[in-house]
């Protein structure tokens, strides 16, 4: 019995022993050769955050390459979400400037009032008006009335504008249509200015382009200055034009702007903005004028604007959309510097919102967009 318990003892110590031999420390770990040379797995791509902006648009043209930015995915890019913000036109987008209601905007020549008044700034060119003829930079506005108006029988009383119609007796007491602060406000200015006809001597009314097309066509007022598509919507339906862009030779330049506030706290998204807006254009550009007009017309679908195919390519028979090779065609901050001086002698404008345009045309966001080039 003693040799048996003897045995089994002898038998658990040497388990043991073994046991002690075969185990690894514990902070010692076995090499997984398998492991080691197995590739590794990459993570999911990491979803980068696209940076919100508010963009104010309007119906027409000018905002044609936000829209098209967006549905091409332009935005997302260059590291963008755009958010839309739909106004009737610039002067009502100026009042939304004051109070920071979007980020940055396309705009015409209301925008220098936005600039002068609300302390918005002037980031870049965005679309050139060309005349076909001599490729100056020309307005796509006009000034039309019934064919019968008395008006439409005298061309050329001023030997400077041999092309405008009209003269102080057709003119004076009546009622035009304009829109506030907009490049059609401009060509009313001059047209009067050209004829000689103070801004006392006929009843101005405001309002929007849509509803100065309709008051014509109610017979509401005997001239309205429209923009695209209601001036070829006017001529279409045998409405006589007075005055236009190339007959008063105004030139016209649309712009990128943004409030104040904003400028100052996000210029590399307004830099990003600008690269994605002139990839737009060039787009645009390049792809020709089938290619420009397919877009206008969805444009217009989304707007629920009535066209016809041969008013929309009208409508390109003049502007050209800047991009990075064409942006020296017309010196840059020019533009809104003749309008404010403009109006400012038609004291439309105080010579501190004239000092204030010129201090607010920056020239930093476009360096820095042509650095991330």
């Amino acid at each position: 019995m003693k040799k048996l318990i003897t045995l089994l003892m002898l038998v658990v110590m040497l388990f043991g022993v073994a046991a002690c031999a075969v185990s690894e420390p514990e902070d010692v770990q076995p090499e997984d050769t398998e492991a080691a040379d197995a590739p590794s797995v990459p993570d999911e791509e990491e979803e980068v955050e696209l940076v919100k902006m508010n963009v104010a648009v309007m119906p027409y043209q000018i905002s044609l390459p936000v829209f098209h930015a967006i549905e091409n995915n332009l935005d997302e890019e260059y590291g963008l979400e755009l958010e839309m913000v739909m106004f009737a036109n610039g002067a009502t987008m100026n009042e939304a400037m004051a109070s920071d209601q979007f980020d940055v905007t396309l705009t015409g020549g209301a925008g220098i009032y936005g600039i002068a008044t609300y302390d918005g700034v002037y980031i870049s060119d965005a679309v050139y008006y060309m005349k076909p003829d001599d490729g100056e930079p020309s307005g796509g506005d006009g000034i039309y009335c019934l064919a019968d108006n008395p008006a439409t029988e005298t061309r050329g009383f001023n030997p400077d504008y041999p092309n405008l119609y009209g003269d102080p007796d057709s003119i004076k007491g009546s009622t035009i249509l304009y829109t506030s602060g907009t490049t059609a406000h401009q060509l009313v200015i001059m047209w009067l200015n050209a004829m000689g006809v103070g801004l006392d001597e006929v009843n101005m009314l405001n309002m929007d382009f849509a509803q100065s097309y309709q008051a014509l066509t109610a017979e509401q007022a005997d001239f309205a200055c429209l923009t695209s598509p209601y001036t070829t919507q006017a001529q279409d339906a045998g409405y006589a034009s007075v005055a236009d862009g190339k007959s008063l030779h105004q030139n016209s330049v649309e712009s990128i702007m943004a409030p104040r506030s904003y400028y100052e706290n996000n210029k590399e998204n307004l830099a990003k903005f600008l690269n994605m807006i002139y990839e737009s254009n060039r787009m645009l550009e390049e792809g020709g004028i089938d290619y420009k007009v397919e877009w206008m017309e969805k444009w217009y679908d989304y707007n629920g604007t009535d066209y016809t195919d041969e008013e929309v390519y009208a409508e390109f028979a003049l502007g050209e959309f800047v991009t990075w090779d064409n942006m020296d065609t017309v010196e840059y901050g020019a533009y809104a510097h003749w309008v404010a001086d403009f109006y400012n002698l038609n004291e439309l404008l105080t010579d501190e919102a004239v000092e204030n345009v010129s201090n607010n045309i920056v020239t930093d966001v476009m360096e820095l967009a042509r650095s991330m080039e």
